[in-house]
């Protein structure tokens, strides 16, 4: 029986401070971090580049768009998890 793969993942976060806890975090629980970035406008790329499993984007980045932009640009996987990483994100930013 083959092992299970580790789960990769993509970075999208401005702040160095927090994208490095995150990396460190998700490290030791096992993930693959495959790449980051601190720009929007540069997630959609990456992530059809790596094909990570699950990005983890912050709403507020630097650059041209913001991460709730750079999230519908994204092309999902079907049964692909979503989940907006950052401080004061609420349902109603993204029509929940």
């Amino acid at each position: 029986m083959d092992a299970p793969h580790a789960i990769r993942a993509l970075l999208v976060e401005d702040e160095v401070l927090i994208r490095m806890t995150l990396r460190f975090m998700l490290e030791d629980l096992g993930c693959e971090i495959v790449g980051e970035t601190g720009f929007g406008e540069e997630a959609p790329e990456l992530s059809r580049k790596l094909s990570p499993d699950v990005v983890f984007m912050d709403i507020r980045l630097n650059g041209k768009i913001d991460g709730i932009e750079a999230a519908r640009r994204i092309p999902l996987q079907p049964n692909s998890p979503f989940s907006p990483v950052g401080a004061g994100v609420n349902g109603s930013q993204f029509g929940v």
